[in-house]
């Protein structure tokens, strides 16, 4: 019975937090999309690139760890880029708004003014107070400065070359250069799917290498994609159902993942408990339960685990047989046990309280 409740709270917890962890990550993403549709408005792209550019980012990434494990992208590094990839043009917000909308081509000293945006979007992020240890503002950051590099190094602003770039940059390149040949703009009409794809594979966007084959695999799948994304609703759904689909192979939810988290956690804890001879211990509430460290358990000659009902222990250990006869004011409990449930100042001392819903005796 006591197995039975503990399992239920623990499914009623991972629940909680991953309904917690799924509306932070939709907050974040609704962010994300109402700043890209800001500078889209500002620079008259469509009002759907940011979008494009995040849904293409996340199936190129998909491909690309099919393929090959150099780069060590874990699902989080997926899911961080793809977001992070709505940021690329930020710094568009601050160049002028007559050479963004501007129908006829720009001039050499026009196209230098608009070539700072990476510059300026990188010097953005970075010059956010905090948060500059989080995982998307590190991707961000790589995206806006060099989303315009080249692999053959003829890009900009720092000519970086091969694999300096770092893959976030690479894979935003070609899902933005795709985008901007496959839509219109206030310069040009759209290109047919076909048409930009001899177009990047002449070299005429800049050299891509192994982000070609991936661009290749998913061409079907690209068109499919891109032409139900202007249908779907308003919000971040177009952005959500990228992340859906590259976890859909691993059929893991959300509640699946945060679970994963948890027994991480906890055996994290439970190692380290292991390696010290303090007296660890977790209190739940609900249901009442008791968790000791193995030092606490063979010091204090308890059970690992066990559970307390109105402050009486049950499936006690051997003081359980001791007990004295139940009468009308109540079971009488034995010292060791008094103890345990109002420790000496010494076992106070060293005792410690992990957990979420965890509270000290």
């Amino acid at each position: 019975m006591n197995t039975v409740l503990l399992h239920t709270k623990k499914q009623q917890l991972m629940s909680v937090l991953a309904d917690r962890f799924y509306r932070q990550e939709k907050n974040t993403e609704l962010l994300v999309d109402i700043l890209g549709h800001a500078v889209e408005c500002r620079s008259g792209e469509g009002g759907t690139h940011m979008t494009h550019v995040s849904l293409v980012t996340g199936l190129l990434l998909q491909c690309l760890v099919g393929k090959t494990d150099r780069y060590h992208l874990e699902r989080e590094d997926i899911e961080a880029i793809r977001m992070a990839s709505g940021l690329h043009d930020i710094g568009k917000l601050q160049i002028p708004e007559e050479i963004l909308t501007k129908p006829l081509s720009l001039t050499p000293e026009e196209y230098e003014i608009v070539k700072r945006h990476t510059q300026i979007g990188a010097k953005l992020i970075t010059d956010l107070p905090i948060y500059q240890n989080e995982r998307l503002v590190k991707y961000a950051i790589e995206i806006c400065r060099w989303h315009h590099e080249r692999w053959n190094g003829e890009g900009y602003p720092d000519g970086l070359k091969g694999d300096a770039i770092p893959i976030a940059a690479q894979v935003v390149s070609v899902a933005d250069v795709y985008d901007a040949l496959t839509s219109e703009r206030c310069y040009k009409e759209a290109f047919s799917h076909e048409k930009s794809m001899r177009m990047i594979h002449s070299g005429e966007c800049g050299s891509f290498t192994l982000l070609l084959e991936c661009l290749d695999e998913i061409a079907v799948r690209l068109q499919k994609e891109l032409s139900v994304v202007p249908h779907l609703d308003q919000g971040h759904s177009e952005a959500r159902c990228t992340v859906e689909e590259l976890y859909a192979s691993r059929s893991e939810d959300s509640t699946t993942r945060v679970a994963i988290q948890l027994e991480e956690e906890c055996g994290k804890r439970q190692f380290f408990s292991e390696l010290t001879d303090e007296l660890w211990f977790e209190y739940t509430t609900n249901p009442d339960a008791i968790a000791l460290s193995a030092s606490a358990s063979k010091r204090m000659a308890f059970p690992r685990s066990w559970s307390i009902r109105r402050g009486v222990p049950i499936f006690s250990p051997w003081w359980a047989q001791k007990r004295s006869t139940r009468s009308a004011a109540g079971p009488k409990l034995p010292r060791s046990t008094r103890r345990i449930l109002k420790p000496r100042p010494r076992l106070d001392s060293t005792a410690r309280c992990t957990g979420a819903s965890s509270q000290s005796w």
